[in-house]
């Protein structure tokens, strides 16, 4: 929550320098618009899309000071054409974060901040296991030309790239780690 972002924020002053930030904390619902409240819309909203904000807000004094400061955003599939298993509030955020990462990539650029986003498929996580059955999965990975669906530690080797000097010249990319997975609007 916002108040626990002041409090990490506080406890970093003294570190006085952030290499790169990794807005990668999450949550989906899979509720239809005709059941989906105001309370659940905003909820989401702010842990997708006002957090990391607020994160890269306060972290732009601390990443000015690193040599090669970079901050990437995680998306999803969802947020480049829609989302097959979740609902539309999910979809909006994901699409607000590439919005985001482009928009920030220009502002802080000028000051030697690379911003970029990743933006994975289905990868077998805490999350994909709660929105989709056994046999769902098993049936959406044969729908991706690798034949599989993506491991976390695939997505943490995009991610950590994007953070290392060897992308310095990256800026404003929206990265697709998808397996070749291309859905029809």
């Amino acid at each position: 929550n916002i108040n626990n972002i002041n409090k990490v924020f506080e406890k970093i002053k003294s570190i006085k320098k952030i290499d790169c930030v990794v807005n990668c904390a999450g949550v989906a619902y899979k509720d239809k618009i005709a059941k989906l409240s105001i309370g659940k819309w905003n909820s989401l909203m702010q842990i997708n899309v006002t957090i990391p904000f607020l994160i890269i807000k306060k972290s732009i004094k601390f990443l000015l000071n690193s040599k090669n400061p970079s901050i990437v955003n995680i998306s999803s599939i969802a947020g480049r054409t829609r989302s097959i298993s979740l609902g539309c509030h999910y979809t909006t955020s994901k699409s607000a974060i590439i919005g985001m990462t482009r928009h920030l990539a220009y502002e802080l650029g000028s000051k030697g901040i690379r911003v970029n986003c990743c933006a994975p498929s289905q990868t077998h996580t805490p999350m994909l296991k709660n929105a989709l059955s056994k046999k769902a999965r098993i049936s959406l990975a044969k729908t991706v030309p690798l034949g599989r669906l993506s491991l976390a530690s695939e997505q943490a080797e995009v991610i950590y790239f994007l953070c290392s000097k060897e992308s310095s010249y990256i800026n404003g990319a929206i990265i697709d780690v998808n397996g070749g997975l291309l859905w029809k609007l």
